[in-house]
Protein backbone atom coordinates (compact mmCIF):
# COMPACT_ATOMS: atom_id res chain seq x y z
CA UNK A 1 0.00 0.00 0.00
CA UNK A 2 1.17 3.22 -0.88
CA UNK A 3 1.71 6.38 1.57
CA UNK A 4 -0.78 8.24 -0.44
CA UNK A 5 -3.48 5.19 -0.17
CA UNK A 6 -2.51 4.89 4.05
CA UNK A 7 -3.56 8.98 4.55
CA UNK A 8 -6.80 8.28 2.30
CA UNK A 9 -7.86 5.62 4.66
CA UNK A 10 -7.40 7.87 7.40
CA UNK A 11 -9.09 10.34 5.85
CA UNK A 12 -12.04 8.12 5.01
CA UNK A 13 -15.13 9.09 6.97
CA UNK A 14 -16.22 5.61 6.63
CA UNK A 15 -13.81 3.62 8.56
CA UNK A 16 -15.45 -0.02 8.06
CA UNK A 17 -14.99 0.87 4.25
CA UNK A 18 -11.78 2.02 5.05
CA UNK A 19 -10.54 -1.04 7.44
CA UNK A 20 -11.85 -3.61 4.64
CA UNK A 21 -10.36 -2.29 1.77
CA UNK A 22 -7.32 -2.68 4.42
CA UNK A 23 -7.95 -5.89 5.19
CA UNK A 24 -7.91 -6.92 1.53
CA UNK A 25 -4.65 -5.19 0.63
CA UNK A 26 -2.92 -7.15 3.57
CA UNK A 27 -4.08 -10.64 2.80
CA UNK A 28 -3.71 -9.72 -1.03
CA UNK A 29 0.51 -9.78 -0.02
CA UNK A 30 0.03 -12.82 2.21
CA UNK A 31 -1.30 -14.42 -0.93
CA UNK A 32 1.88 -13.55 -3.41
CA UNK A 33 4.24 -14.61 -0.01
CA UNK A 34 2.85 -17.70 1.22
CA UNK A 35 2.59 -21.61 0.69
CA UNK A 36 -1.28 -21.92 1.01
CA UNK A 37 -1.06 -25.44 2.17
CA UNK A 38 1.64 -24.60 4.62
CA UNK A 39 -0.39 -21.40 5.79
CA UNK A 40 -3.51 -23.72 5.99
CA UNK A 41 -1.21 -25.95 8.38
CA UNK A 42 -0.27 -23.57 10.26
CA UNK A 43 -3.15 -22.27 11.07
CA UNK A 44 -4.91 -25.05 12.81
CA UNK A 45 -2.33 -25.59 14.69
CA UNK A 46 -2.65 -21.98 15.84
CA UNK A 47 -6.42 -22.68 16.09
CA UNK A 48 -6.06 -26.00 17.91
CA UNK A 49 -3.45 -24.00 20.80
CA UNK A 50 -6.14 -21.29 21.11
CA UNK A 51 -8.94 -23.86 21.53
CA UNK A 52 -6.74 -26.18 24.10
CA UNK A 53 -7.30 -23.14 26.48
CA UNK A 54 -10.87 -23.57 26.56
CA UNK A 55 -11.73 -27.20 27.97
CA UNK A 56 -15.17 -26.33 28.31
CA UNK A 57 -16.01 -26.54 24.96
CA UNK A 58 -17.40 -29.83 23.30
CA UNK A 59 -18.35 -30.27 20.17
CA UNK A 60 -20.86 -33.37 18.42
CA UNK A 61 -21.66 -34.34 15.41
CA UNK A 62 -25.19 -32.67 15.51
CA UNK A 63 -24.02 -29.39 16.62
CA UNK A 64 -23.76 -25.99 14.48
CA UNK A 65 -20.20 -23.89 15.13
CA UNK A 66 -20.16 -20.67 13.41
CA UNK A 67 -17.35 -18.28 13.08
CA UNK A 68 -18.12 -14.66 12.26
CA UNK A 69 -15.98 -12.51 10.61
CA UNK A 70 -13.90 -16.13 9.58
CA UNK A 71 -11.01 -14.54 7.28
CA UNK A 72 -9.44 -17.27 5.07
CA UNK A 73 -8.25 -19.34 8.05
CA UNK A 74 -11.00 -19.76 10.05
CA UNK A 75 -10.97 -21.19 14.02
CA UNK A 76 -13.75 -23.70 12.06
CA UNK A 77 -10.93 -25.80 10.54
CA UNK A 78 -9.98 -27.24 14.18
CA UNK A 79 -13.56 -27.96 15.05
CA UNK A 80 -13.17 -31.97 15.33
CA UNK A 81 -17.32 -32.25 14.41
CA UNK A 82 -20.17 -30.97 13.50
CA UNK A 83 -21.54 -28.50 11.25
CA UNK A 84 -19.61 -25.44 10.32
CA UNK A 85 -20.17 -22.41 8.94
CA UNK A 86 -17.95 -19.36 8.17
CA UNK A 87 -19.64 -15.83 7.47
CA UNK A 88 -17.52 -13.26 6.58
CA UNK A 89 -17.88 -10.39 3.51
CA UNK A 90 -14.87 -11.01 2.10
CA UNK A 91 -15.56 -15.05 1.03
CA UNK A 92 -15.37 -14.29 -2.17
CA UNK A 93 -11.79 -12.96 -2.52
CA UNK A 94 -10.66 -15.51 0.07
CA UNK A 95 -11.63 -18.34 -2.35
CA UNK A 96 -9.71 -17.23 -5.21
CA UNK A 97 -6.64 -16.21 -3.02
CA UNK A 98 -6.42 -18.98 -0.16
CA UNK A 99 -7.07 -22.68 -0.26
CA UNK A 100 -10.19 -22.97 2.13
CA UNK A 101 -11.24 -25.20 4.49
CA UNK A 102 -13.56 -27.53 2.43
CA UNK A 103 -15.27 -29.12 5.96
CA UNK A 104 -16.93 -25.24 6.11
CA UNK A 105 -20.10 -24.26 4.67
CA UNK A 106 -18.64 -20.43 3.94
CA UNK A 107 -21.61 -17.55 3.75
CA UNK A 108 -20.81 -14.24 2.09
CA UNK A 109 -22.15 -11.23 4.33
CA UNK A 110 -21.83 -8.98 7.54
CA UNK A 111 -22.09 -10.35 10.86
CA UNK A 112 -24.82 -8.19 11.75
CA UNK A 113 -26.85 -9.88 9.14
CA UNK A 114 -26.50 -13.65 10.78
CA UNK A 115 -30.32 -14.21 12.08
CA UNK A 116 -30.90 -13.54 7.92
CA UNK A 117 -27.99 -15.84 7.01
CA UNK A 118 -28.11 -18.45 9.14
CA UNK A 119 -31.54 -20.64 10.07
CA UNK A 120 -30.17 -22.41 12.90
CA UNK A 121 -29.84 -22.24 16.48
CA UNK A 122 -25.69 -22.67 17.02
CA UNK A 123 -24.31 -24.66 20.12
CA UNK A 124 -21.43 -22.47 19.75
CA UNK A 125 -20.23 -19.05 18.15
CA UNK A 126 -16.66 -17.83 17.52
CA UNK A 127 -15.79 -14.38 17.12
CA UNK A 128 -11.38 -14.49 16.58
CA UNK A 129 -9.89 -11.53 16.21
CA UNK A 130 -12.85 -10.29 14.00
CA UNK A 131 -15.35 -8.18 16.33
CA UNK A 132 -13.13 -5.09 15.90
CA UNK A 133 -13.73 -5.29 12.39
CA UNK A 134 -17.46 -4.65 12.26
CA UNK A 135 -19.96 -2.30 10.66
CA UNK A 136 -22.52 -1.62 13.14
CA UNK A 137 -20.85 -3.30 16.35
CA UNK A 138 -23.28 -1.94 18.71
CA UNK A 139 -26.05 -4.35 17.75
CA UNK A 140 -23.97 -7.25 17.14
CA UNK A 141 -24.33 -9.41 21.33
CA UNK A 142 -28.23 -9.07 20.65
CA UNK A 143 -27.69 -10.72 17.50
CA UNK A 144 -25.01 -13.18 18.43
CA UNK A 145 -27.10 -14.21 21.43
CA UNK A 146 -30.37 -14.52 19.05
CA UNK A 147 -28.10 -16.95 17.05
CA UNK A 148 -26.97 -19.10 20.13
CA UNK A 149 -28.74 -22.13 21.98
CA UNK A 150 -29.58 -20.79 25.68
CA UNK A 151 -26.72 -23.04 26.72
CA UNK A 152 -24.26 -22.05 23.77
CA UNK A 153 -21.28 -20.50 24.24
CA UNK A 154 -19.71 -17.36 22.56
CA UNK A 155 -16.13 -17.53 21.81
CA UNK A 156 -14.39 -13.88 21.11
CA UNK A 157 -10.53 -13.22 20.73
CA UNK A 158 -9.90 -9.83 20.63
CA UNK A 159 -6.29 -7.36 21.03
CA UNK A 160 -7.32 -5.06 23.99
CA UNK A 161 -4.80 -1.98 24.90
CA UNK A 162 -2.55 -2.80 27.71
CA UNK A 163 -3.01 0.45 29.38
CA UNK A 164 -6.62 1.50 29.85
CA UNK A 165 -5.05 5.34 30.11
CA UNK A 166 -3.53 5.28 26.98
CA UNK A 167 -6.56 3.82 24.95
CA UNK A 168 -8.48 6.77 26.61
CA UNK A 169 -6.36 9.31 25.40
CA UNK A 170 -6.35 7.48 21.82
CA UNK A 171 -9.69 7.23 21.88
CA UNK A 172 -10.12 11.20 22.88
CA UNK A 173 -7.74 12.12 20.42
CA UNK A 174 -8.76 9.82 17.37
CA UNK A 175 -5.63 8.34 17.60
CA UNK A 176 -6.52 5.56 16.59
CA UNK A 177 -6.88 6.30 13.07
CA UNK A 178 -3.60 6.58 12.40
CA UNK A 179 -2.70 3.83 14.84
CA UNK A 180 -4.55 1.47 13.31
CA UNK A 181 -7.36 2.23 11.02
CA UNK A 182 -7.48 -1.51 9.75
CA UNK A 183 -9.65 -1.45 12.76
CA UNK A 184 -12.78 0.57 13.03
CA UNK A 185 -13.46 -0.08 16.62
CA UNK A 186 -11.04 -0.16 20.07
CA UNK A 187 -11.64 -1.80 23.06
CA UNK A 188 -9.07 -0.37 26.07
CA UNK A 189 -9.02 -3.46 28.25
CA UNK A 190 -10.10 -6.69 28.75
CA UNK A 191 -12.93 -5.44 31.45
CA UNK A 192 -14.24 -2.69 28.54
CA UNK A 193 -14.90 -6.28 26.14
CA UNK A 194 -16.54 -7.52 29.19
CA UNK A 195 -18.35 -4.70 29.73
CA UNK A 196 -19.79 -4.11 26.08
CA UNK A 197 -21.07 -7.81 25.68
CA UNK A 198 -22.91 -7.54 29.37
CA UNK A 199 -26.55 -6.82 27.85
CA UNK A 200 -26.55 -9.80 26.39
CA UNK A 201 -23.69 -12.58 27.70
CA UNK A 202 -21.47 -13.02 31.16
CA UNK A 203 -18.24 -13.64 30.81
CA UNK A 204 -17.36 -16.74 32.50
CA UNK A 205 -13.64 -15.98 31.45
CA UNK A 206 -10.80 -13.59 30.29
CA UNK A 207 -7.64 -15.27 29.30
CA UNK A 208 -4.63 -13.57 28.07
CA UNK A 209 -2.97 -15.36 25.34
CA UNK A 210 -0.67 -13.06 24.18
CA UNK A 211 1.94 -15.92 24.90
CA UNK A 212 0.34 -17.72 21.72
CA UNK A 213 1.94 -15.40 18.94
CA UNK A 214 0.04 -15.43 15.98
CA UNK A 215 3.35 -15.42 14.13
CA UNK A 216 2.95 -19.23 14.20
CA UNK A 217 0.92 -19.00 11.70
CA UNK A 218 3.46 -18.76 9.06
CA UNK A 219 7.10 -19.45 8.30
CA UNK A 220 10.10 -16.75 8.85
CA UNK A 221 10.38 -16.38 5.10
CA UNK A 222 7.23 -15.52 4.35
CA UNK A 223 7.21 -12.60 6.79
CA UNK A 224 10.45 -11.73 5.24
CA UNK A 225 8.97 -11.86 1.56
CA UNK A 226 5.50 -9.76 3.17
CA UNK A 227 7.95 -7.06 4.78
CA UNK A 228 10.21 -6.49 1.50
CA UNK A 229 7.16 -5.75 -0.29
CA UNK A 230 6.14 -2.74 1.53
CA UNK A 231 8.31 0.16 1.04
CA UNK A 232 11.01 1.24 3.63
CA UNK A 233 9.13 4.65 4.71
CA UNK A 234 6.17 2.39 5.07
CA UNK A 235 7.95 -0.22 7.11
CA UNK A 236 9.74 2.51 9.45
CA UNK A 237 6.00 3.98 9.87
CA UNK A 238 4.42 0.71 10.67
CA UNK A 239 7.30 -0.18 13.03
CA UNK A 240 6.90 3.00 15.25
CA UNK A 241 2.96 2.76 15.51
CA UNK A 242 3.43 -0.84 16.61
CA UNK A 243 5.75 -0.02 19.44
CA UNK A 244 2.89 2.75 20.58
CA UNK A 245 -0.05 0.23 20.20
CA UNK A 246 0.98 -1.47 22.91
CA UNK A 247 -1.54 -4.32 22.65
CA UNK A 248 -2.56 -7.39 24.58
CA UNK A 249 -4.53 -10.61 23.47
CA UNK A 250 -7.37 -11.79 25.16
CA UNK A 251 -9.71 -14.62 24.56
CA UNK A 252 -13.46 -14.67 26.34
CA UNK A 253 -15.65 -17.43 27.24
CA UNK A 254 -19.23 -16.36 27.50
CA UNK A 255 -22.42 -17.49 27.62
CA UNK A 256 -25.92 -15.43 26.88
CA UNK A 257 -27.58 -14.48 29.84
CA UNK A 258 -30.34 -16.28 31.22
CA UNK A 259 -28.72 -19.45 30.50
CA UNK A 260 -28.08 -22.00 33.21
Amino acid sequence: MSIRTFIQDIAEKDRWKAAQRREQIFYSRRSEAIDKEEYFRLHQAYWRTMLAELPELKFSDDGLYIDVGCGPTTVLMSVPKGEKIGVDPLISFYRENFHLAEDVQFIEGKVEDLNRLVDRKADAIFGMNSLDHIDNLSIVPAVLARQLKPEGYLVVLLNVTKSRVLGGIYSALGLYRILDPTHPHHFDSHKHVSRFFSGSFETLRAINVSHIRSSQTETEEEREVVVRKAPLIKRMIFAFLESIKKQETYLFLMKPKGSE
